[in-house]
């Protein structure tokens, strides 16, 4: 049986293309991925273009900490 992600989270402030050997990395599945655009927003999407993720936006840099309990408060219903 191949385990399921529930949410996987990344928040990305820049080099977006480490993000994307970051998930390039995951080898099991993910229902759903958030990217929290922590920097530069344009380069973060060009670089994981194609990709099925959710873009949050939150207008500037959460910081690593507060990215990640937004996540986690994002999706109060993952299972973990």
């Amino acid at each position: 049986m191949v385990a399921l992600i529930p949410v996987l989270g990344v928040p990305v402030l820049n080099r977006a293309d480490l993000a994307e050997r970051m998930l390039d990395s995951v080898d099991v599945d993910a229902a759903e991925t958030l990217v929290i655009l922590n920097g530069n927003p344009d380069e973060t999407r060009s670089c994981l273009e194609g990709r099925h993720v959710t873009y949050v936006d939150p207008g500037c840099n959460l910081g690593v900490a507060a990215s990640w309990n937004f996540i986690i408060r994002a999706r109060p219903a993952a299972p973990w």
